[in-house]
């Protein structure tokens, strides 16, 4: 085939099923110039040998002769990768038809942007049932993506399109040696980000397929830890020092954990650390900081005090004060 604009990359370990429905709608998009790179790395229950059932021009198969891992494996598909565009996807995610040609045409359309991602739909089948979980809405300003690194990953990883010449021209790939912590996305997408804009297409064009063992995945000593080390990168890129206390606050608000009443001062100092910074943005600090006092474990009434002694430095407007103070008696964490 010529040469196509976009490949996809999928790295492919075992569970031939769920390959074949992503594929299936990858196939559908709307847009079809691309090409589809799919790596086995080194599965053992036969999806391999299957692979040879996925019939279309577009389909290119590599196969590990060792298993390398997902970074790896991802990695030695960006190399092979012909288009201009390189979409990466994990192999049970479900593309919307659309997906493809949206994100095609806003690259095409800013060709300042080197990292586009979407939002997307989480589900699970139970019982043979599909249910939907949490919509994944994140920032799309190229701005607020980028204070969103201090805290976590501002992508959903199988939405992504990257530009092909800025991880060739960079050399930019997944890093190996995080474990099975799955950092090396977050980490990617933060080196990605010194070279060009960033962007999140606002409407869902993918459906995550989540799975019981993510979450003692997501608590796991790895995660922390490498989290962190992408934590720490992003403020020094950013020129930002943070003391022990005010980086563990900050680690906390990434993974969305409660605050007890001691710890709402140092929230709020570590905000205003932030918010005071020429090189960061306003919009995210103000909604993590009001994300953490909705989650916090204090009383409504505590929740206001402490949003009030920090108004000075947050400067909110009258109508997103109204909605904050509504969000401070509410129970469950506001969507970022």
């Amino acid at each position: 085939m010529n040469r196509p604009t976009v490949s996809i990359v999928i790295p492919v370990y075992n569970r031939f099923e769920l390959l074949k429905e992503t594929v299936d709608s990858i196939l559908s998009q709307s847009y079809s110039d691309f090409e589809l790179l799919l790596v086995d790395d080194f599965s053992t229950d036969g999806t391999r040998e299957r692979l040879a059932e996925l019939l279309d021009d577009r389909i290119a198969v590599q196969l590990n002769e060792q298993n390398m891992g997902a970074g790896a494996t991802r990695n030695r598909g960006i190399d092979l990768a012909k288009g201009d565009l390189i979409a990466l996807t994990d192999q049970d995610d479900l593309w919307h038809p659309t997906k493809l040609e949206k994100q095609v045409a806003a690259m095409e359309a800013d060709t300042e942007l080197v990292l586009l991602g979407t939002h997307a739909q989480a589900f699970s089948i139970v019982e043979g049932k599909r249910e939907d979980a949490a919509t994944f809405a994140h920032a799309s300003d190229d701005a607020n993506i980028r204070e969103f690194f201090f805290y976590s990953s501002p992508f959903v990883s199988s939405t992504v399109m990257a530009r092909g010449s800025v991880l060739r021209n960079y050399n930019l790939r997944f890093r190996t040696d995080m474990g099975k912590s799955s950092c090396e996305d977050y980490d990617l997408w933060r080196r990605i980000s010194e070279h060009g804009k960033l962007g999140n297409l606002p409407e869902v064009l993918l459906d995550y397929r989540e799975h019981a063992t993510q979450q003692s995945r997501l608590a796991s000593d790895d995660m922390r830890h490498f989290a962190n080390v992408v934590r720490k990168d992003a403020l020094q890129s950013a020129g930002i020092r943070l003391d022990d206390a005010k980086f563990a606050t900050l680690e906390k608000m990434g993974r969305y954990e409660p605050f007890s009443p001691k710890e709402l001062r140092t929230a709020a100092s570590t905000t205003q650390t932030l918010l005071r910074n020429r090189r960061t943005g306003l919009t995210t600090h103000r909604e993590m900081f009001v994300g953490a006092l909705t989650r916090t474990q204090v009383r409504p009434k505590q929740r206001l005090k402490a949003f009030f002694e920090s108004k000075s430095y947050l400067s909110i407007s009258l109508g997103m004060l109204a909605l904050y103070i509504k969000r401070l008696f509410e129970f469950t964490p506001i969507e970022i």
